[in-house]
């Protein structure tokens, strides 16, 4: 199956949303000499309770205006899924004395498959989550 985006209007809700604006606070920076301005550079702090809100306010900006993209979302990630073979698998990584193999979960999870790194004890794979 092949999904195709459909135009529809979109709710009125997201049409008349307006996007959060972020303030903008000058914060000059000198690097080698050069100075320039950032006026988001308060959005870097995490922990600022303003910062989480304007983030929310963006999150829920955006899940508003992309509302009426969501059945082809859906349709597009059951699509992608449909061309994963449960047997797919990642090529092996070695991290110290194992290799690290991913393999898709149809639950948006992967699962690792690990064994000895040296070929010769490399033991059966085994699954772990």
């Amino acid at each position: 199956m092949i999904a195709t985006i459909t135009t529809s209007v979109a709710s009125a809700d997201a049409a008349t949303q307006k996007p959060p604006v972020a303030r903008k606070i000058p914060k000059e920076i000198v690097t080698n000499g050069d100075k320039r301005v950032d006026n988001y550079f308060w959005l870097r702090e995490k922990t600022n309770a303003e910062v989480i809100a304007y983030l929310e306010a963006e999150n829920h900006y955006a899940d508003g205006v992309t509302r009426p993209l969501q059945k082809f979302r859906d349709d597009l990630y059951r699509e992608f899924l449909s061309h994963l073979k449960e047997t797919d698998t990642s090529a092996p990584v070695r991290r110290g004395d194992i290799f690290i193999i991913r393999a898709p979960n149809r639950e948006k999870t992967t699962r690792s498959i690990v064994g000895n790194a040296e070929p010769s004890t490399r033991p059966k794979r085994s699954f772990s989550t």
